[in-house]
């Protein structure tokens, strides 16, 4: 029998005893609906049977096993629901009952790949064949067809098609989006990135986004935002290092209730519908406005996956499909807050002023790669830090600077290696030390702080004040020379020497001038030697930062590139400052990015 055309009507002679229990059936799956949807729990629905009798019913009872997204399973509900009621039944003498489950698609995902694996190992799959396992139901419904690139799903490897849609966004308090110029100008993920608001920087939240398609899809836009920026490292470490920790997944849940609670301080990435469901809410009017990416971005796509075919259900699993993508069940899908499978917003996301209901949408799902890059991004962005900032008090640093008035180089990098310090939070460990020629009988350099913590400390000051200490009291040695070399051989080694795994291990450079040590190694051999001693699984980078118009930024590209680090050409103090943001931000960035 065909999986299309119109649901045949309920026979004559049960049409007065179908009605009546059709009337008690919904009430009750109205009733069993709102609770379901209140839980924060799996839950689990049986919407209706079109008979409750076995005469009524003479091939049986049938089951529909759904789960889908919690924000769509109660319309697909209603749905079914609707197309229960008017007499579906896919033969002449079955009765079906359709269950709908509302399940994170996270859980789902782990769910159906272990169920999977599981059947593999089964006779069947030694035949050749996957048998269906209770675990899978009849049809899956996440809120995005990422979830595929996750799971493993047999049968299912391509998208199914989609019956609904929802841009993600970005939720963004009122005064902070009218201070960028709104409603005047319509707030993009672009200008909220390191906006201000009072003199504080508004933080950008986004959870961990493996566990998440908003969040996923959030970040990706944020990376789209900043392509091709000069500063777009430096954007993206900003935007980046206020997220949750990445303790575990995010699930879409928990990314709704951070949104939520976070909606009157922080820059939230939400839904377009569960946006629209919360501002259309009488008991929850945050103050928000609804960011929109300047591009495409990311979209909600919903897509309608058939997993299985237990007891017969491939027909009925179509006429459900139909009666989704029909127009009676594309407007209960828009008048929920989501847009039809066309990119049509419904009156509701139209009429609510701090949305952009009337801008069109297209189903754009990120490939593997781009989300890939974006889970990296947000992990590398929010590994701890451990840094060895190395200062140059050759006798140049004391150089007037003629555009600062007269302030001396060590002056300005003092001040600049202050504020850059200053970004990390109390548990960054870092460690100071200074560098011209002989300073100790043994070496160039001189430890002014070890690395540890910017918080408290055991025995004495905190990291924080003790790095402020010695940064002031840095001064240039008197007729010094620059003892670049042996100082960059030995921070590595010094950093090595104490890896932490979960932390980008670094050395930070800050020279004005070039190396001029004729004791010291060459420039040759101090390549081969990190070349030699590089540890794979111990990897320290090596960021320069050259300083004024004596440096030597060759040498310092050549000695960044073969540690993967980078080198920079700070013309100024502030650039100085932007470097340990930028450095941080290379650890999630592309080759030229």
């Amino acid at each position: 029998m065909s999986t299309s055309g119109p649901l045949p009507p309920a026979a004559p002679e049960r049409a007065q005893e179908a009605s009546s229990r059709r009337s008690r059936v919904r009430k009750a799956a109205i009733g069993t609906l709102a609770a379901a949807t209140a839980m924060a729990a799996v839950g689990a629905v049986a919407l209706a049977t079109l008979s409750d009798d076995e005469p009524a019913c003479p091939g049986g009872h049938r089951t529909l096993d759904i789960v889908a997204s919690p924000d769509i399973a109660p319309v697909i509900s209603e749905v079914a629901r609707t197309v229960i009621t008017g007499g579906s039944v896919s033969d002449g003498d079955g009765c079906l009952t359709v269950g709908v489950r509302a399940e994170d698609p996270a859980l789902t995902s782990m769910a159906i790949t272990s169920a999977t694996e599981a059947t593999a190992n089964s006779a069947a799959a030694t035949s050749g064949r996957r048998s269906s396992s209770p675990a899978i139901p009849d049809v899956w419904v996440p809120d995005s067809s990422l979830w595929l690139q996750r799971t493993d799903v047999p049968n299912a490897r391509t998208a199914g098609p989609s019956i609904a849609l929802s841009p993600v966004v970005l939720s963004v308090p009122q005064p902070l989006a009218r201070s960028l110029g709104w409603p005047a100008e319509p707030v993009t993920f672009g200008s909220v990135l390191g906006a201000s608001l009072n003199g504080r920087r508004v933080p950008l939240r986004v959870p961990e986004p493996s566990g998440s398609a908003s969040a996923t899809g959030s970040l990706i836009a944020v990376q789209q935002a900043v392509a091709g920026r000069p500063d777009a490292p430096t954007v993206l470490a900003s935007a980046l290092r206020d997220s949750p920790p990445s303790t575990a997944p995010a699930s879409s849940r928990a990314v709704e209730a951070e949104a939520a609670a976070a909606a009157s301080e922080s820059v939230v990435p939400r839904s377009e519908q569960s946006l629209s469901t919360a501002l259309a809410s009488s008991a929850a009017r945050p103050g928000v406005v609804a960011a929109y990416p300047t591009s495409s971005g990311t979209v909600l796509d919903y897509p309608y996956l058939v997993l299985g075919d237990r007891n017969g259900s491939a027909e009925s699993t179509g006429r459900l499909l139909d009666a989704l993508r029909a127009p009676a069940g594309q407007q209960i899908l828009r008048d929920a807050g989501f847009r039809d499978a066309g990119g049509t917003a419904g009156r509701q996301l139209k009429e609510i002023p701090v949305l952009q209901g009337a801008r069109p949408v297209v189903a754009e799902v990120p490939s593997a790669d781009a989300v890939e890059h974006a889970v990296n991004a947000r992990a590398a962005v929010n590994l701890g830090t451990r840094l060895l900032a190395v200062i140059d008090v050759s006798g140049s640093m004391a150089e007037p600077v003629p555009a600062a008035g007269g302030a001396r180089r060590i002056d300005l990098v003092k001040q600049a290696a202050g504020e850059g310090l200053a970004l990390y939070d109390d548990s960054a460990e870092v460690g100071l030390w200074s560098f011209s020629t002989d300073l100790t009988p043994t070496t160039d350099h001189r430890e002014l702080v070890p690395i540890g913590p910017l918080g408290p400390r055991p025995g004495g000051p905190s990291g924080k004040e003790a790095l402020a200490r010695s940064i002031a009291g840095v001064e240039p040695v008197d007729g010094g020379s620059t003892g670049l070399y042996d100082t960059v051989l030995a921070a590595v080694r010094n950093v090595r020497a104490g890896w932490e795994p979960d932390r980008v291990n670094s050395v930070v450079v800050l020279t004005d001038g070039q190396n001029d040590d004729p004791e010291g190694i060459g420039l040759g051999q101090l390549l081969t030697t990190l070349k030699a001693e590089a540890d794979p699984a111990r990897p320290v980078l090596v960021i320069g930062i050259a300083y004024g118009p004596d440096s030597d930024q060759g040498a310092l590209v050549a000695i960044s590139a073969v540690t993967g680090g980078t080198a920079y050409a700070a013309k100024k103090p502030a650039d100085v400052q932007r470097v340990f943001l930028d450095a941080t931000g290379r650890r999630s960035c592309r080759p030229g990015c």
